[in-house]
């Protein structure tokens, strides 16, 4: 990702250039300097100066050119040109400067100010993405998430198309940094989707890219044709326009031809795929970046493995191997070069040594998963912290600070011990994945299916436990607020704080089940009793249900925990917290049968999918789960909205 978007800087300035060689560039720039210091301070010494930082910012010394012009748009009060400066600045930072966060933010907080004050929109939003990028080189993901929800945000505020994309970019390479695919995947198409007749060549290339290295990653080869044309198409039309450029786009091209390799090889188009393999060869002299010597090494290696022969595949995953440690690429590479060798065991039927190295691989990849979310938990304690600080320099404005700062612990507290358990269950699932190959394909999927359900539960605790402190302090710190704006404010934060203690409760619940230490609390009732109680609560909750209910008895004892029987069925009929209060038919069908119960719940809010959520899943897994508990069954038909479960009844003597 670093390296794309470099890339993608890189080539910016030069398309902004026009550049036909170094030395022409150096050369010129000289001679402007020359001129501008010889003139007054007033617009055309600022032009000048303009013209001699676009043609010194592909290099590591054009930092300087860039502050002249910053200071000298700062002294005549000029913000368009003082964004410009700015933006170059920050630029150079992230490119040459080693990713000086400290350095990157200030002048992106300089930049930002003066960009929105002129609608200044396509440097406002490459500075923000510039930031993002080094936020994401740092391996500071919620930091580099929250930047980018407010690049959307303000993106959508203005209808800029490019912002959004470069928003849904951003964040899709924070989410792809810390191992979410399904998110990552999910925001490039978003970007992808958008309409780009207004929208840079090059953003749209960088974009198309990001899912290319998404679709490689994750061995989906056969869906890259698309992507590869577009890519290639944009490079023959900017090469069209601009010809210096073609030495530009050698990095480029180098990758087009190895993701070529790879969708050839997976459609069985050996002759292509061969081709496209010995262009990558010719091309590795002219290289900028060796790191990409590496692709190479892999499609190579590829292409061995399909023709059987084993041991030079063996040797080129060794030489792959001393590449990344060379150049110190991502941990994330080597894993793929572990799981890669198993591949090559595996096929050479070395079983034994193709399971120590699935077991070895996955194991490092659940610890990189593990130091990715501890790293984020810190992230959000850290900026929990800076929030806290905020709060202690006004405690004395409003008394109602008390109250938010205890009501942020608790809910840390209780996500502190949610992850906490999670981590017992994920180490539960990695010693299971010892005993045997089986075992360790099981826990694989165990074990994606968590790391999903933890950033999905972390992204659905966020979202309203900002929607609490936002409007919370709005509360403590607006003075001139209207009676009908404070109750506003106050009922969103109590439906957030609903909706968090809903999620949190749930959670608990599950994982109660999930391990077995539910408690349950046995007693004697009636079912067709029970049924009619839930139906009274769920007509409470929402007095806009009309249910209709059937049974062909007018009785029947049975032993139960009434409680959590009780929240089962409420929910089939009104759903969750969340669910919306609006007009809905409900048919509720109980059929007995002995010492079974088979009911049928139709039309519920539970199984719509248009408010699918992470609170329906969670309430369908805790459903699933105590039933089974009675020996009964559950199932969810979305597309016709039912519901049917099965219960075993079994009275106590």
């Amino acid at each position: 990702m670093r390296l794309l978007q470099n890339l993608a800087v890189i080539l910016s300035l030069l398309c902004l250039t026009g550049l036909c060689t170094p030395l022409q560039a150096q050369q010129t720039a000289d001679s402007l300097r020359h001129m501008a210091e010889r003139l007054p301070h007033n617009s055309e010494r600022l032009n000048l100066l303009l013209e001699v930082a676009r043609l010194t910012q592909v290099t590591p010394e054009g930092i300087n050119d860039a502050s002249a012009l910053y200071h000298e748009a700062d002294l005549q009060q000029n913000d368009s040109m003082r964004c410009t400066g700015a933006a170059y600045i920050t630029n150079h930072y992230y490119v040459f400067g080693n990713n000086e966060i400290d350095s990157i933010r200030k002048w992106t907080e300089i930049a930002l100010p003066c960009a929105k004050r002129v609608a200044h929109w396509t440097p406002y939003f490459e500075v923000q993405k510039t930031l993002i990028s080094a936020y994401i080189y740092a391996e500071r993901y919620e930091y580099a998430l929250d930047e980018a929800r407010k690049m959307e945000q303000e993106a959508q505020k203005i209808d800029n198309v490019e912002g959004l994309i470069n928003a849904y970019l951003c964040q899709g390479m924070a989410y792809q940094g810390s191992n979410q695919w399904r998110e990552a995947m999910q925001s490039y198409q978003k970007g992808y989707h958008l309409p780009s007749q207004r929208v840079s060549p090059v953003l749209r290339m960088n974009l198309t890219l990001q899912i290319l290295t998404m679709l490689l990653e994750n061995g989906h080869y056969t869906e890259m044709r698309p992507y590869i044309d577009e890519v290639r198409n944009s490079i023959e039309r900017i090469i069209e326009v601009r010809p210096q450029l073609k030495e530009a786009f050698n990095d480029f091209n180098f990758l087009l031809e190895g993701f070529s390799a790879y969708y050839c090889l997976s459609t069985n188009q050996t002759n292509k795929a061969e081709k496209h393999i010995r262009t990558m060869e010719q091309r590795l002299a002219t290289l900028s970046n060796p790191s990409y010597r590496k692709l190479y090494v892999d499609a190579v290696t590829y292409h061995l493995l399909q023709r059987a022969e084993y041991d030079q595949a063996l040797a080129l995953n060794d030489t792959s191997r001393v590449i990344c440690e060379t150049l110190h690429l991502p941990i994330s590479d080597l894993l793929k070069l572990s799981e890669q060798r198993a591949d090559i065991y595996y096929a050479m039927g070395r079983y034994d040594e193709a399971l120590k190295c699935y077991c070895t691989t996955d194991a490092k990849r659940d610890s990189l998963s593990q130091v990715i979310s501890d790293r984020q938990m810190e992230e959000i304690k850290e900026m929990y912290q800076l929030d806290k600080l905020e709060y202690e320099q006004n405690r004395l404005a409003n008394r109602n600070r008390l109250f938010i700062v205890i009501l942020i612990s608790i809910l840390l507290l209780c996500t502190g011990y949610l992850f906490l358990r999670l981590r017992h269950i994920h180490r539960s699932l990695r010693h299971s994945a010892l005993l045997s190959r089986g075992a360790v394909i099981l826990t694989e999927r165990a074990n994606e299916e968590k790391r999903r359900f933890l950033a999905t539960m972390s992204h659905a605790i966020r979202v309203p436990l900002n929607s609490v402190v936002g409007f919370s302090q709005i509360l403590a710190l607006e003075e001139e607020l209207t009676d009908a704006e404070r109750q506003e404010y106050g009922d969103i934060v109590h439906t957030n704080t609903e909706k968090l203690m809903f999620l949190v409760n749930s959670v608990l619940d599950l994982s109660r089940l999930e391990a077995g230490m539910t408690k349950w609390q046995m007693s004697d009732y009636d079912l067709l009793l029970l049924c009619h109680d839930a139906i009274g609560s769920a007509r409470m909750q929402n007095p806009q249900l009309h249910i209709t209910f059937q049974a062909n008895a007018e009785q029947h004892p049975f032993h139960t925990d009434t409680t959590r029987m009780m929240q089962l069925l409420v929910s089939l009929l009104a759903g969750t917290v969340t669910s919306p209060k609006e007009e809905r038919e409900v048919h509720f069908t109980l059929c007995l049968q002995g010492e079974k119960a088979e009911g049928t719940v139709s039309g519920s809010p539970l199984a719509d999918v248009r408010y699918c959520s992470q609170e329906t899943d969670l309430r369908h897994s805790i459903n699933r789960l105590t039933l089974e508990y009675f020996g009964g069954s559950y199932q969810v038909d979305e597309e016709q909205q039912t519901i049917r479960f099965e219960l075993r009844i079994k009275n106590e003597e």
